[in-house]
């Protein structure tokens, strides 16, 4: 039987490995932590637009006409759902007090209720038109753009990024090192 030197064993110098790799990954956030207090600290008194709010439990505040419009339409959507969350809520209740075996022994024996079946087909047909009626024309004026002041085409490379003013014949490339570091990375 040959031994092969690459299997791994419980209990060896692996489990050390891991246990020495989860040491330092605590030690380096103990570390970070008075740096990162610190910084949220520092920004705690900036005023950052949509940002979350104390208690706040709905979308942000909109600062277009478009998300304007999204709100407004996610709000009447909660006013169409919550009624009908709360009905079938209710029918389970009901089927499961009163529709049960000891409630009931001995069940009906019909098959079909052609007016509860027309209901339970056109009402669903109605509410969606509803909301159909107010989503489709907010979908259209969403695909509007707007006539751009600045077309700007902007490509991401390995370790840095292109940008080209593609109206003004401007383009140049940005880098994360100063401009004296460049030339010592081949650039």
């Amino acid at each position: 039987m040959q031994h092969n030197p690459v299997s791994i064993r419980p209990g060896t110098r692996h489990a050390g490995a891991a246990l020495g790799a989860s040491v330092m990954a605590v030690a380096s956030m103990l570390a970070t932590a008075p740096a990162m207090a610190e910084v949220a600290e520092t920004m705690r008194g900036l005023a950052v637009r949509g940002e979350p709010q104390p208690g706040g439990t709905s979308l942000q505040t909109p600062a277009t006409s478009l998300m304007a419009e999204v709100v407004w339409l996610d709000n009447m959507l909660l006013w169409i759902i919550v009624p009908i969350t709360l009905f079938v809520t209710v029918l389970i209740a009901w089927v499961i007090l009163f529709h049960n075996r000891r409630a009931n022994p001995v069940p009906a024996r019909f098959t079909h209720n052609s007016p509860l079946e027309v209901a339970w087909t056109v009402v669903p047909i109605l509410i969606l038109i509803v909301i159909g009626s107010f989503t489709v024309p907010a979908l259209f004026r969403q695909q509007i753009m707007p006539e751009a002041d600045v077309t700007i085409k902007v490509t991401g490379y390995q370790w840095h990024w292109g940008y080209e003013y593609v109206d003004h014949d401007v383009e140049f490339l940005s880098f994360m090192l100063e401009r004296d570091e460049l030339e010592a990375h081949g650039y």
